[in-house]
């Protein structure tokens, strides 16, 4: 069971081609999780799902976990109890944001060291 689940685990770190195929590869293996399956398919898989694989999957890139956001919203906080009208600038920024995530202008920064590892990942 857990080597199952740690498969539907790694699902987004797949190519987005080979994302169903595996998929229904553990759906043949276990019937037990039935409801589970369900939700994944209808809300993960399914072309008019709430959440389509190329929207979460992971393949090839650089940043595959949300430190980032845990660590923009540590600031937030933080610089919120200082500074009473920073939500509300923050909030006329929201827009913005979604624009430059949608269109891959939004930068990230890496110290070298994860860089030469990322660099190891992708050319193989």
């Amino acid at each position: 069971m857990k080597d199952w689940c740690q498969q539907l685990m790694e699902l987004p770190l797949l190519a987005e081609n080979h994302i169903r195929g595996c998929f229904k590869a553990c759906v043949a293996d276990q019937e037990l999780l039935a409801a589970l399956l369900d939700y994944m398919r209808q809300t993960w898989l399914k072309e008019e799902g709430l959440w389509q694989p190329k929207h979460w999957s992971m393949y090839q890139q650089s940043i595959r976990t949300n430190n980032y956001v845990e660590g923009w919203h540590r600031w937030l906080n933080q610089a919120a109890e200082k500074d009473n009208l920073l939500l509300h600038r923050e909030s006329k920024l929201v827009n913005y944001h979604v624009d430059m995530v949608r269109d891959g202008l939004l930068i990230s920064y890496q110290q070298k060291i994860y860089v030469n590892v990322q660099a190891k990942i992708f050319t193989k």
